[in-house]
């Protein structure tokens, strides 16, 4: 029978074990968990000897935090008074704490492993000791898939996707052979609960310490003096890599390299985007749904966001996605250059800097499709274009690493994003100026240096050559048809209408005397203000009505992160770099580009030259169709006289392969039906295969630069069509410069 708890404890959400704080308490185990409902499933373990405690989130960032910081921290309060712990104590065993283990039960995945590498990282600041005693820290796993084998009903068992997808692969054709079940990390049933329940031991891994690298490994992950460390880890192509789940026991230092470090990846890839299409992964998801289900009728975006998140796992909620579709749809002053998604209804204007959309937290009553535009960034006749490998989330193929547009996209829209480790800040750039230097560089020339720019803006971007790091200076206007009435028709970039009426509103009074604000200035700007001669006098020597107003911001490329085509992180200086990153890569596709076409020509060309022999045969009487054969027996005959049979896929060449080998390879001549035994069939073949062979010849002759331009000029009309130029105002009036402020 249990004995008394030693100290109850009253923390809410705790289940806490009977024997917790007991002379039994090294055989405790408290189960901290992701959320209740793993809660709920950890107390069917027993609630003797198991404990169970929710966590409500990420631990705080206990490096950097001040002690009265920590102190005051609730969650870190509970955990230390759950396990007994005191503050600046060495622990050689588990002798005096009243939990001996702790067990964590948290989702699979990245997230999952995020929460095990701040545990480790909690217990490496406060009570590094306990790391060394083994099985005190432990973990309870359940497989993301189980493979059945569809004759022998046998069953494995898979841990994590690399491990999956590495079985896959290595089976090959024989992976039919079995029915594959995702499991997302989570339970299915009460009956998969009891029977994980009744071989917890199976399921539950002990970390363990052996030496000094251990230590080394944890301080590379999570100390702030390692920042440039992993930095540079992160520069380098990252390799999938995961620990064998047969193992009883894991190490900290394979933890931490193994799954904590591609948690550091993933966190990056979601907040940075992709050097190739500019996009980051949950963007690359809807562009992927929109291209495949053909997206050009208007479409919910409550739908459109359901759909996505069918079609590919998203693990971040449906309202994150909502608001990824609106961000790709919006096209106000300041958001999207060019607009991947079209703007059907209210998505967000200047007024509220986007914010102000008619969606509903869900998406209902606005609708988006496909911009028109997007199919000539993208290729619109994109069936010959390569395409990377593509990926694989909970065992499911999905999107490609990486779409490819014909121009660098990350110039057009910019981006912005913080993840764990950097952030990356990318200006807007002109479509313009970006497609005129790429064909600088297809015709050798060297590139022209471009400035930021906005659609639509109207306003001043400068240059800033006084600082150190690159920094443009973006300037909004204002007219003054009176002396002492200035119009500001104009704001910076980056500062909506709605913020800048509220700050007028703060000043009037003080440097103005009242204002009046246009009641459309959600996309159009229209502030008029009255000022008496002492408060134009106070904004001049304040640094100009500019400064004094707020009608300055600025942009800034110093801190411009981009993930490469192999998935390396790399930072650069200029946007010009990211442009002629973009043009090697893109040429080399270009190229795979030409020789697959000339490989689908020539084929396209041998037959049709084969269906006019076969014809002529037929007319001849040299091949007879009568009296009826067998298929076999036709195959025979085709091949003695030395007609090609079609491979069953694309080859590099188109040398006669084995019938055997190709399968219905004859097919193409044996489906010619009898209505094109004709002359006239015969010449209209004829022409058709020389007019392929001559398309074949041109493509062959032809360099991939030739096949860019081509695209580029497509693009630069299209942006003629859709009116993509920069409206010039035809006053730009600076109050310095207009009026003599001594006067």
């Amino acid at each position: 029978m249990a004995e008394d708890n030693v100290g109850k404890l009253n923390i809410p959400k705790l289940k806490d074990a009977k024997l917790a704080g007991t002379r039994f308490s090294e055989s405790c185990t408290l189960i901290l968990t992701k959320g209740y409902s793993a809660k709920n499933f950890a107390r069917g373990l027993g609630q003797d000897e198991y404990g169970a405690f929710p966590l409500k989130g990420k631990l705080p960032n206990v490096r950097g935090a001040s002690p009265q910081q920590l102190l005051e921290n609730a969650e870190i309060q509970n955990i230390k008074n759950i396990l007994g712990l005191q503050f600046g104590k060495s622990y050689e065993n588990v002798k005096e704490l009243r939990y001996g283990h702790l067990m964590i039960m948290a989702t699979k995945g990245h997230d999952g492993s995020c929460i095990i590498g701040m545990l480790i990282k909690f217990f490496h600041y406060f009570w590094p000791s306990l790391l060394k005693v083994k099985g005190f820290m432990q973990m309870f796993i359940i497989p993301i898939v189980k493979a059945y084998h569809k004759k022998t009903n046998a069953v494995l068992s898979f841990y994590t996707t690399p491990e999956y997808v590495s079985w896959e692969k290595e089976l090959g054709n024989k992976a039919t052979e079995y029915r594959i079940q995702n499991y997302k990390g989570a339970l299915h049933s009460q009956e998969e609960a009891q029977f994980y329940l009744a071989d917890v031991d199976q399921h539950t891994k002990d970390f363990y310490w052996f030496d000094h690298h251990d230590d080394d490994a944890i301080e590379f992950a999570f100390s702030e003096k390692k920042i440039e460390a992993r930095y540079q880890w992160l520069q380098r192509p990252q390799a999938c890599t995961y620990f064998d789940s047969k193992d009883k026991s894991i190490r900290y230092l394979d933890f931490i390299n193994k799954q904590f470090m591609q948690y550091v990846v993933a966190d990056l890839q979601r907040s940075i985007p992709s050097m190739v299409d500019g996009l980051k992964p949950d963007q690359r998801k809807i562009l992927f749904y929109a291209f495949k289900k053909h997206i050009i009728h208007e479409i919910e975006v409550a739908q459109f966001s359901a759909d996505v998140s069918d079609d590919s796992p998203y693990h971040h909620g449906e309202a994150s996605l909502v608001g990824t579709i609106i961000g790709m749809a919006q096209n106000y002053v300041g958001s999207n250059n060019i607009n991947l998604l079209q703007l059907n209804g209210r998505l967000g204007t200047r007024l509220m800097g986007g914010k102000d959309h008619d969606a509903t937290a869900s998406g209902r009553y606005i609708f988006t499709q496909l911009s028109p535009i997007t199919r000539y960034l993208f290729d619109k006749d994109k069936d010959d274009e390569p395409i990377p490998h593509y990926l694989n989330d909970e065992c499911q193929s999905i999107e490609p690493a990486w779409f490819i547009p014909i121009i660098p996209m990350v110039l057009v829209n910019g981006s912005e994003g913080r993840g764990t480790e950097c952030s990356s800040f990318i200006p807007n750039y002109n479509p313009r100026d970006i497609i005129a230097n790429l064909k600088r560089l297809l015709e050798g020339k060297a590139v022209v240096p471009m400035i930021p720019w906005y659609k639509g803006f109207d306003g001043d971007i400068q240059k800033e050559t006084t600082s150190k790091d690159t920094l443009y200076t973006t300037k909004g206007y204002f007219i003054t048809e009176d002396k002492n009435d200035p119009t500001i028709t104009e704001l910076p970039v980056g500062t909506s209408t709605r913020d800048y009426n509220e700050f007028l509103a703060s000043r009037c009074g003080k440097d103005i005397k009242a204002y009046t604000a246009r009641k459309d200035n959600t996309n159009n700007v229209h502030f008029e203000s009255t000022m008496t001669e002492d408060q134009m006098n106070s904004a001049n020597h304040a640094g100009g009505f500019l400064n004094k107003f707020k009608l300055t911001t600025t942009l800034s490329t110093a801190n411009m992160h981009l993930f490469g085509s192999k998935g390396e992180l790399k930072k650069y200086d200029t946007p010009e770099q990211i442009l002629e990153d973009f043009y090697h890569l893109r040429l080399e596709l270009y190229e795979q580009r030409r020789r697959a076409l000339v490989r689908e020509l020539e084929i396209a060309s041998w037959l049709l030259e084969n269906k006019v022999k076969f014809i002529d045969k037929v007319c001849e009487g040299d091949i007879l169709l009568f009296p009826s054969r067998g298929k076999d027996e036709w195959c025979a005959e085709l091949k003695r006289k030395r007609f090609k049979s079609l491979p069953s896929q694309a080859v590099d060449n188109v040398e006669e392969t084995d019938e055997k080998e190709s399968g219905t390879g004859y097919d193409y001549l044996l489906s010619i039906t009898r209505l094109s035994f004709t002359s006239e069939k015969i010449e209209e073949l004829k022409q058709a295969s020389d007019a392929m062979k001559k398309e074949r010849d041109e493509i062959t002759k032809s360099k991939s630069e030739s096949l860019w331009l081509r695209d580029l000029n497509a693009l630069d009309h299209q942006l003629d069509e859709e009116k993509y130029t920069l409206d010039e105002r035809i006053a730009k009036i600076d109050f310095q410069s207009s009026h003599d402020v001594d006067e």
